[in-house]
């Protein structure tokens, strides 16, 4: 790179140095003339080189005065913006300096400011401010009115920690700014932040989607102290005043270190620089902290394409130049050469063997640049070298961190154990009033920090793992979907089976060793009332055990990221077979297919970790039966007389082999062949039962009063275990802080009830698979009852039979009562969520005994939100798996149950996980709509986002983020495509509705700025007519809004009939529907508001239809999202039939979201499982 050239110095001879202050804003006219800021004399200056042509401004708070003026940016007609910082304002001025505008007051709500730092001006006419100390970036219009703003106040590990934790959104997002001070933008588009409290740069791509972060605090090269401004030169280079490093950095528009400048050429130090800017001509600007002088500099012109090529041969086993030359041909849409830089790039890191070096030169960008342009241009044949290098290199690296993860919780164990116990002394020497506070404990002091450092230490490489985890999935996922060849895809299965046999092994390892402390804790707490010093064995045990925990949960992120992986890999590829082979060896074969449910029995205390892990499992299982099809010829199995009995609801020694089969069959039909029960892949004998068989088998039905009895008990003491943890919690926060001696006491109570809580948890666990068990072979001996026809017709027989439908009807009503308790608490518990936020935005003392009980009353809600979830999928599993039994004993004549001629089995085509750069984040979907071209888009509500995928899962676009800004959302629930495919999201939480390109480029925003009578309520739902209009269902205004496609409100109707309408769907010829909460569910209207139709509540059993889609073919679907089920109507409202149960398994639904329809196709967004679900709808109906 060729040398950046000292011009000249200016802004010297204007008076003594005193009238003069440092600068701290530049910016350019059209004319090249130099508008600056100057700080501490509080005015603007404006240069023609060394010649001052204008200056205005001075001290004060009225309008055309300024307090410590910083930021300047000028719009397309010359007129001059100011971030006056400490006025916490924006003024505008024309070019002369006459006052026009002033917006903004001191505060951290829409439309306040807090020193706002830097200011730009975008092609738009709106402004964004950088506003350094609240930590944000927001948009103005051109009069001034807020349009929201991204970011918030945090730290590069606290960004970490809420990945790594899973933080939701509304409590800490991405992305976080610790004093951001400057904004700069490409030629591409592309927005690059100063983010100086975190001493690195972060690049947004146009929709304002980071995409890249890079420099940390230090004094090397690509490290900052304080970068306080970027500017964008010649080829997109950046400059980056590095304050406290006395340097300005250049880099890559890809994060790539190219040169730096420390001095003129007079050998002036650039001493403490903290501005730049890049007039018309390509000169560079640079401001000093203590020097009121400007220096300019001439900078290099020659393309980063030549600078690159220099580097690859002067730095030729350097990667990081063959990937620039990679990530240029790329921008350039140059996918070929890409690739070739891109391989070079992999050989190079494939090559080092040094295992410091290999992890230094690690690059995981490059290799997911290479497999998604090979999955885009579908190009895998001619880059497999490539690719399976690329493979390689992500397992060697994800073995490293694993390995380093595991060494650095073995050290943490040691040490902190040996603070547990140094600990421990200091508390009794509290305890018996031995403490002499005159004495300094240097022994507990060392070992508590060396143990804080090593829990920091593998927090950090959890994350990592995380991270990587997550990355090498979509690597192997793209390879897959890109008709890969049969020699990638076998190294990409036998990789995933490899890395599932190595966690096996360490969960394996790890649950053994907290099997041993937890029987350790069990015979100290035994003892504890003879021998209080037992505490010390029984803490350390427990903070040993929560440690093993901690541990858990990145493995269990990367276990994740395999189940993830396998569903993918199966939904994308045309290599059926192979797929198949390796999902029959991972869910079939022994011992492989025992890993994931010997996991699932050890990790009872982190319920969320097993429920995800649950729910994949169940998913993938029902991926590989429909690859299997029908093909497979069923293992034939005899089953012992004794098999047939009760199982004890309290036994512990769990038949793993009865697991797996209980997965494996609980959503198969079942069918009879050549006198063979078929279940699943298993063959049971027909020919002949035993005389008592049929009591046997009733008194299984019997026994399961005793496991809902049991859980019951279990579930009370749950509860009431729950309720001694909150108020020891209360307890703790009112003790007086001066007081040693109580939280020893109620740390310890506090870690004796969790104990207690773990073992309820796990007890409630084994109670939970005897049942499954017990049920299994409740359907079994009942369905090998019905193959017996003379048997069937027995009195007995058909009395058991009642009992067995009456059973399935009392469990279909507790799903029912479930539900609705599930909605009721989840509604209390967002309403106390609010409070809760309003009460401390007051921060008022007075608030405080009323915070703690809001807290309190929202964790029990809480702690009952997640037992009923429990119970619900308790229940309907059972349910379904009766379903399937009642079925079958209609269809061989043993026993009609009578069911509803509305209650339909959807005839599933496939479910599809959503693949996406975010695919460890697991998507919640919500709103769905099918495109021109077939593709889906989709809101993942809980993750605030929108992505367009294929019918096979495939990302294609993925846009918006938290926040109120363009283009971000809280909690959008719905979307709207018109007939260009452009999207309106009802972004509910911001009360609006936004509009984008298919790509994700924000249009516009409206239903929040219209007079104070027209705005939106908190809306759930929308829909498109056939002229691009867009209605709205305005719930807490009872009426419906009509927006035309630029946003502008064209109708308002408020039929007398409406209660709170909570669903809205266009029909043909301008007549439309509406669902309220009214005593007609639903209602039909003609396009002069004459009703038409309606459907009674009490008739469906639904509750409020937020959820409805129409079909031109076959009519209308709707749905409550709560129940789990979809009602299906004709045009006239007549139920057609209703579909769905509450379940895990395909066919069954977790909160139904949004659905569409696309030929016989629909598609239904089953939010809480984490997927979408394709059904035949004409396969259905005809069945």
């Amino acid at each position: 790179m060729s040398p950046i050239c000292f011009d000249n110095s200016f802004r010297s001879g204007h008076g003594s140095s005193e009238q003069l202050s440092p600068p701290s804003g530049f910016a350019f006219t059209s004319q090249g003339h130099l508008v600056l800021s100057d700080d501490f004399n509080h005015r603007i200056q404006i240069y023609d080189n060394d010649q001052l042509l204008v200056s205005f401004g001075e001290k004060g708070k009225k309008n055309s005065q300024f307090n410590y003026p910083k930021g300047i940016a000028l719009d397309k007609h010359g007129n001059i913006y100011v971030a006056d910082s400490w006025n916490h304002r924006i003024q505008k001025f024309d070019s002369r300096g006459n006052h026009l505008q002033t917006f903004g007051s001191y505060g951290e709500g829409k439309g306040e400011l807090n020193e706002p730092y830097d200011i730009m001006v975008e092609d738009s006419g709106n402004i964004l401010v950088v506003e350094r100390y609240n930590h944000r970036l927001q948009w103005f219009s051109p009069e001034g009115k807020s349009l929201g703003w991204i970011g918030q106040r945090g730290t590069v590990l606290e960004e970490h920690l809420a990945y790594f934790y899973e933080t939701p959104a509304n409590l800490f997002s991405s992305p976080a700014f610790e004093f951001p001070t400057s904004v700069g933008t490409d030629s591409l588009g592309n927005y690059f932040i100063t983010d100086s409290g975190n001493h690195r740069i972060v690049k947004f791509n146009k929709n304002w989607q980071r995409i890249l972060t890079f420099g940390e605090r230090g004094e090397e090269t690509g490290q900052f102290q304080y970068p306080l401004c970027v500017s964008i030169g010649e080829n997109d280079l950046l400059y980056v005043s590095d304050l406290n490093n006395n340097r300005v950095q250049i880099f890559s528009p890809f994060g790539q270190f190219l040169d730096s400048l420390e001095q003129t050429d007079d050998s002036t130090p650039l001493k403490s620089p903290c501005l730049t800017a890049i007039d018309s001509h390509g000169k560079l600007y640079v401001g000093l902290t203590f020097n009121p002088r400007v220096f300019r500099f001439s900078t290099p012109s020659h393309s980063l394409e030549s600078l690159a090529g220099d580097r690859v041969q002067s730095d030729s086993r350097n990667p990081e130049w063959a990937t620039l030359q990679g990530q240029l041909a790329e921008q350039s849409a140059e996918s070929l050469r890409a690739t070739e830089s891109y391989a070079k790039a992999i050989q190079l890191m494939r090559s080092e063997k040094n295992r410091d070096l290999s992890i230094k030169v690690f690059n995981p960008d490059l290799l997911l640049n290479l497999s998604r342009i090979v999955l885009k241009e579908h190009s895998p044949k001619k880059n497999e070298t490539a690719l399976l290098g690329g493979l390689e290199i992500f397992i060697r690296q994800l073995k490293y961190s694993r390995e380093k993860v595991q060494k650095i919780y073995e050290a943490w164990e040691e040490v902190a154990r040996e603070f547990s116990d140094k600990e421990f002394k200091k508390q009794l020497e509290i305890l018996e009033n031995r403490e002499d506070p005159r004495i300094f404990n240097q022994e507990l002091f060392n070992a508590e920090k060396q143990e804080r450092i090593l829990f920091r230490k593998i927090r950090a490489a959890s994350h990592e793992h995380c991270r990587l985890s997550e990355q090498m999935t979509e690597y192997i996922s793209n390879i897959v979907a890109s008709q890969c060849s049969a020699v990638l895809i076998r190294a990409g299965c036998d990789n995933l089976v490899e890395r599932l046999n190595e966690l096996g092994e360490m969960f394996s390892a790890n649950l053994a060793t907290k099997e041993i402390n937890e029987l350790a804790m069990i015979k100290a707490f035994s003892e504890l009332q003879a021998d209080q010093s037992k505490w010390n064995i029984f803490r350390t045990n427990f903070l040993a055990n929560n440690r093993i925990v901690l541990l858990f949960t990145p493995l269990l992120f990367e276990l994740r990221t395999l189940l993830i992986t396998f569903k993918c890999s199966a939904q994308v590829s045309t290599e059926n077979q192979k797929i198949g082979a390796v999902l029959t060896e991972v869910i079939e074969q022994s011992p492989t297919n025992q890993i994931i449910p010997k996991i699932l029995l050890g990790i009872q205390e982190t319920r969320l970790a097993h429920t995800i892990i649950d729910t994949l499992w169940r998913d993938l299982i029902d991926t590989w039966i429909a690859l299997r099809g029908e093909n497979k010829k069923p293992s034939a199995k005899k089953l012992e007389p004794d098999y047939f009995s009760p199982i004890p609801f309290d036994i512990e020694d769990l038949n793993i082999e009865e697991i797996i089969n209980s997965y494996n069959t609980e959503n198969t039909a079942l069918k009879t062949k050549a006198k063979q029960l078929i279940i699943g892949n298993s063959a049971y004998c027909t020919d002949s039962l035993p005389d008592t068989f049929a009591q046997r088998i009733s008194q299984i039905l019997e026994s399961q009063t005793n496991y809902e009895a049991k859980n019951n008990e279990l579930q009370d003491q749950l509860k009431d275990l729950y309720k001694q943890c909150r108020d020891l919690n209360q307890q703790l926060k009112r003790v007086n802080p001066q007081d040693k001696r109580t939280p020893i006491s109620i740390n310890n109570n506090i870690s004796a009830v969790n104990f207690q809580i773990s073992l309820l948890k796990r007890m409630i666990l084994t109670l939970e698979v005897n049942e499954d068990h017990n049920i299994n072979r409740l359907i079994t001996g009942s369905a090998l009852l019905a193959t017996n026809k003379e048997v069937a017709q027995e009195p007995s027989v058909r009395s058991f039979y009642e009992n067995l439908a009456i059973y399935h009807s009392q469990e279909e009503t507790h799903v029912d009562c479930i539900a609705k308790k599930i909605k009721s608490f989840s509604f209390r518990f967002s309403d106390l969520k609010n409070q809760l936020l309003n009460l401390n935005l007051e921060q008022n003392i007075e608030n405080v005994d009323r915070s703690i009980q809001l807290e309190n009353e929202r964790e029990e809600i809480k702690n009952d939100l997640e037992d009923l979830k429990l119970n619900l999928f308790r229940r309907s599993r059972i349910c379904n798996r009766l379903d399937h039994l009642l079925d079958f004993l209609g269809q061989t004549n043993a026993y009609d149950k009578g069911r509803s001629i509305f209650e339909l089995v959807p005839a599933i085509c496939h479910s599809l996980t959503p693949m996406s750069p975010a695919i460890g984040t697991l998507a919640q979907p919500m709103g769905l709509a099918f495109d021109s071209s077939g593709n889906i888009f989709y809101v993942d509500q809980e993750n605030h986002h929108v992505s367009r995928i294929s019918q096979s899962g495939i990302s294609l676009a993925r846009f918006g983020g938290w926040g109120n800004g363009p283009g971000r959302f809280q909690y959008p629930v719905s979307l709207q495509l018109d007939r260009q495919d452009n999207v309106y999201v009802v972004d509910m939480n911001n009360q609006r509705i936004q509009k984008f390109l298919p790509d994700g480029e924000f249009l516009l925003a409206f239903g929040d700025c219209e007079e104070e009578g027209q705005r939106l309520g908190m809306v759930f739902s929308s829909s498109i007519d056939n002229e691009d209009n867009l209605w709205v269902a305005d719930t807490p205004h009872h009426r419906i809004q009509v927006y035309d496609p630029n946003g502008k409100l064209i109708n308002s109707i408020a039929p007398k009939d409406l209660k709170h309408p909570v669903g809205i769907c266009c029909l043909e010829n301008a007549e439309y529907l509406v669902a309220d909460q009214s005593d007609d569910l639903i209602k039909r209207y003609d396009a002069g508001g004459n009703l038409l139709a309606s459907l009674k509540r009490k008739e469906t059993g639904f509750g409020d239809l937020y959820i409805t889609t129409f079909s031109h073919t076959y009519g209308i679907f709707a749905s409550d999202h709560w129940s789990s089920r979809i009602l299906h109507l004709d045009s006239s409202l007549n139920i057609q039939g209703i579909y769905g149960n509450s379940g895990k398994r395909t066919g069954q639904f977790n909160r139904v979201g949004w659905m569409d329809t696309r030929d016989d196709l629909l598609a239904v967004a089953d939010m809480c499982n984490n997927r979408i679900q394709f059904f035949d709808i004409k396969k259905t109906l005809s069945s």
